[in-house]
């Protein structure tokens, strides 16, 4: 045993909430794993791989390999090469991706960045529609606003790290810090060349929204350099 909680009353025990939040989210790793598990183990196995996710497939073995996306790997494929065009850049190797749905050629670890981007991508638009669910409970209960703001901070911080490991894979100069303590937060670094330095509570989710945004923006500007190199432009 290590102690008993010195707490009495669980509504009032500040942790509690964040503890539930990190079992879920350790549930959902697992999860993950027990699905991948198998595909990967055969890989270290035996160089070949078959891997299924929601976003896409990937069948092959240790010099090549077919990726495949699903219909919601596409779709958000899709909304990325739309954001890319609409600035002007030339993705047309990306947008025939998009199009096939399909490509086969040497296994790389550029392969694995660009898929996990993509599954990051998406995972970033469902925190922030999240977020943008707090004002309207708050003219509900503000006790139900404030502890979707506060889950949804602790999976800001696991984006936070996921960019950074990303940025890093890709040789970006891209990093984030993040610090929170119940309502509080406060985000410092940079994304390309903007500096970051904002912070407050729930009042400032704005704030919050838009850096997600400029962190989606961001990951389609990887996404465009994982893929280059995976398609040799």
């Amino acid at each position: 045993m290590f102690g008993r909680c010195p707490v009495s009353d669980p509504e009032k025990c500040p942790y509690l909430e964040e503890l539930q939040w990190a079992c879920v989210r350790i549930e959902r790793s697992i999860a993950g794993l027990k699905r991948n598990f198998a595909s990967l183990e055969e890989f270290l196995k035996t160089g070949s791989i078959d891997w299924t996710t929601d976003y896409f497939s990937i069948a092959g073995n240790a010099t090549h390999c077919t990726l495949m996306l699903t219909p919601l790997g596409a779709e958000v494929l899709r909304e990325i090469v739309k954001e890319l065009e609409e600035r002007g850049e030339d993705v047309s190797f990306l947008k025939e991706l998009c199009e096939k749905r399909r490509f086969e050629g040497e296994m790389a670890e550029e392969i694995f960045v660009f898929v996990r981007l993509l599954a990051f991508r998406d995972e970033v638009r469902s925190v922030r529609d999240r977020l943008s669910q707090v004002f309207d409970a708050a003219k509900i209960d503000r006790s139900i606003a404030e502890r979707i703001f506060k889950s949804g901070l602790i999976e800001v911080g696991g984006l936070i790290d996921t960019f950074n490991f990303l940025a890093e894979k890709l040789g970006f100069e891209d990093n984030l810090s993040f610090e929170r303590k119940e309502l509080s937060w406060k985000i410092q670094g940079k994304i390309g060349d903007k500096k970051i330095a904002i912070g407050g509570d729930i009042l400032e989710i704005f704030e919050l929204e838009s850096l997600l945004d400029r962190i989606s923006r961001r990951v389609s500007d990887m996404m465009v350099k994982a893929w280059g190199q995976v398609a040799g432009v």
